[in-house]
Order: structure tokens, then C-alpha cells, then sequence
């Protein structure tokens, strides 16, 4: 089963978009993977402390790996 793919374009500054990039990067995660992870610890009742815990657990020590499983 897909899912229907849309672009979002966000402007911003060279700065950010860096820094954006460079965050995703050392997590080893797409920027899209990126901001889905910053969005869901926004959510009501997301402990997030422990969701960074385990993103950094498995796609900081694990990313390449769990990068080709997930393809």
C-alpha cells in the first residue's frame, strides 16, 4: 500500500535550514523522518524525554542500519 507523497516548501534562512539538516543528519534520519520526530514529541501525553532517548538509542547508534530496513 502507498501513500500519496506533497512537498511542503518552508522558508527559512540559510542558518536554519543548515542546522535542520545537520540535526536530521546526526540521527541519521531523512529531514522528513526529522520533522515527523519533532512532531510527535509535541504531542499530549508524549513523554519526550523518552521518545529522544530512543530515537537516539536506535537511529543514532543504528541509523544506516535501520535506514536500509525501513527501505
Amino acid at each position: 500500500m502507498s501513500t500519496a507523497r506533497e512537498s511542503l516548501v518552508i522558508e527559512t534562512s540559510a542558518e536554519l535550514k543548515r542546522q535542520f539538516s545537520d540535526d536530521a543528519s546526526r540521527l541519521h534520519l531523512s529531514p522528513s523522518a526529522y520533522l515527523l520526530y519533532l512532531m510527535a514529541r509535541q504531542k499530549p501525553g508524549v513523554d519526550a524525554a523518552r521518545l529522544d532517548r530512543m530515537v537516539g538509542e536506535v537511529f543514532g547508534r543504528y541509523g544506516e542500519v535501520m535506514r536500509k530496513l525501513a527501505e
